[in-house]
């Protein structure tokens, strides 16, 4: 899919909102210490479902997350008073489900990946910065981290 339409993009900041609402739940009660340590679980059906999939790859900067899966769940309305059910304008309840990110943390941007450590070339960086960095090893190029990847200004070996 292409980039999202102004339409989605209201309601992915919807979205977004929840998203950042259970993070900082997730912070306070010890399970994340940053967001960039999160998988986020988004569970909906119908148009919400649709919307979550069509724009999966964009989700995970959209959240400022390592991950994002996407699950298939009718979330009936009487639960919609619960801590992690979401409503926004669209049709229907997302639920927002913050876990522990899979995988190790690349050295490079900070997320988490169960890529790191399978390039014995560079086995403490993500397959995100790998793809970026074939054969550059300048400190400026990167996996698409922008935001980190500035930080994470130490040279390889």
């Amino acid at each position: 899919m292409s980039i999202p339409q102004r339409g989605d993009w209201q309601q992915l900041g919807n979205v977004r909102s929840g998203v950042l609402k259970a993070l900082e739940d997730a912070r306070v009660a010890k399970k994340i210490s940053a967001s960039t340590e999160a998988k986020v679980v988004l569970s909906a059906d119908g148009v919400l479902l649709t919307l979550f999939q069509d724009y999966l790859k964009y989700l995970r900067e959209l959240f400022i997350v390592s991950q994002v899966e996407v699950r298939n769940e009718n979330i009936p309305a009487e639960m919609s008073r619960e801590a992690d059910i979401f409503t926004t304008q669209m049709e229907g309840l997302f639920r927002v489900t913050i876990q522990k990110a899979d995988g190790k943390k690349c050295d490079r941007c900070w997320n988490y990946s169960v890529h790191v450590g399978e390039n014995s070339r560079y086995p403490t960086v993500c397959e995100r910065w790998q793809r970026g960095n074939q054969g550059n090893r300048s400190r400026r190029s990167g996996c698409g981290c922008r935001w980190l990847t500035a930080v994470a200004s130490f040279p390889l070996p």
